[in-house]
């Protein structure tokens, strides 16, 4: 999720343009998604340790190809396929994991988990820009290889070996949300992540309008990621405390909000504070979303239910960004993109109101 430091030196090396390199990202988001989507398949048939063996296998094969070839087809295949097939496994297992390891607040160990997991972004960041001061970038992918290779070494020595017994919940009512439900989630989740996506992935060139310099353009980017980080957190703790359409509505209302109030002021230090609500409620979702899965469909329903909401995220990762692009080109500024996430946020906390409380009830059967 570090990629965009490697965006200009890739365009360098692999002799592709701006939209062709950017092609391995999006190669890697729909990746990730499927990886979330399979995941669920492999805990029922694999030791976490194996998982994450196959993963870190998977990853260092992956970034080695992209880091030996010189064609974008070659990178994108290892980078953006295999490298997003064992983050999208991992991911999952991830949390399933951290559920398991607290079973009495599963979703703070699921926020942690999610948080953490958009810690790596912010430091890889720092860390491949440091490397590609001293190095060209087809070494950087190799030490980032290799660095991935000595965590998932790591990861088999410290989770279980033997695979989780497939009797907890398997009995109950919890295990399997009814289709309706899902759907619903999906579709929250497909609204508040576009529109929260069409913000964050463009929240650089945004503050760009605002004539605040690059330091206030670096400085956009950074706040998304760090109130994400807290999001994530904070997230865990909601989906887990309050009830799924308080938890899902807030977040989504309170963007929303803020993106209203960025509209109507030009102050910097207020479109800055924007851009810190907007990570944070976007980290926030992103954590309830699995938290409530967690809670309603217990242990055992967790990674099927999740795999399945987990598509609209992709979706929405192609979609929201794109569309923010495409409005951008259309009327060169970003006001009618973000009216337009406004609407999509607004759509998806209505959405979830209509979730009712009775959605709590399956976690008390």
């Amino acid at each position: 999720h570090a990629f965009s430091v490697l965006l200009e030196p890739l365009e360098t090396w692999l002799g592709a343009g701006r939209s062709a390199v950017s092609l391995v990202y999006s190669a890697a988001i729909a990746a990730i998604t499927l990886g979330v989507f399979l995941s669920a398949r492999l805990q029922q048939a694999l030791s976490p340790r194996r998982i994450a063996m196959t993963c870190g296998v998977m990853a260092v094969t992956g970034l080695s190809v992209a880091a030996s070839g010189e064609t974008l087809i070659v990178f994108l295949a290892g980078y953006g396929l295999a490298g997003g097939l064992a983050n999208g496994i991992a991911y999952s297992l991830s949390l399933a994991q951290a559920a398991r390891a607290a079973p009495q607040n599963p979703g703070w160990a699921m926020g942690l988990a999610t948080a953490v997991y958009g810690l790596g972004s912010v430091i890889f960041a720092q860390v491949l820009s440091l490397l590609l001061a001293h190095m060209p970038v087809h070494l950087v992918v190799a030490v980032l290889a290799a660095i991935l290779g000595t965590a998932s070494l790591a990861a088999t020595t410290l989770l279980p070996g033997d695979t989780v017994p497939g009797t907890e919940l398997s009995h109950s009512s919890a295990a399997r949300l009814p289709p309706q439900r899902v759907a619903m989630l999906w579709v929250i989740y497909l609204l508040g992540a576009s529109g929260g996506l069409m913000v964050i992935a463009h929240s650089a060139e945004i503050m760009a309008g605002r004539d605040g310099g690059a330091s206030t353009m670096a400085l956009a980017p950074t706040l998304v990621g760090l109130g994400s980080i807290a999001g994530g957190y904070l997230g865990g703790t909601m989906g887990t405390q309050l009830s799924a359409r308080s938890s899902l509505a807030l977040p989504l209302a309170a963007m929303a909000v803020s993106l209203a109030v960025f509209t109507l002021t030009r102050s910097q230090l207020t479109g800055l504070a924007v851009m810190l609500i907007c990570g944070l409620c976007y980290g926030a979702l992103i954590a309830i979303i699995p938290s409530i899965i967690r809670r309603q469909a217990g242990a055992e329903g967790f990674a099927r239910t999740f795999g399945t909401v987990f598509t609209a995220w992709g979706l929405a990762g192609v979609l929201g960004p794109l569309a923010a692009g495409m409005i951008f080109d259309a009327s060169g500024h970003y006001l009618h993109a973000m009216i337009l996430a406004m609407g999509l946020l607004l759509a998806g906390a209505a959405a979830s109101l209509l979730l009712g409380d009775h959605e709590d009830q399956a976690a008390k059967t």
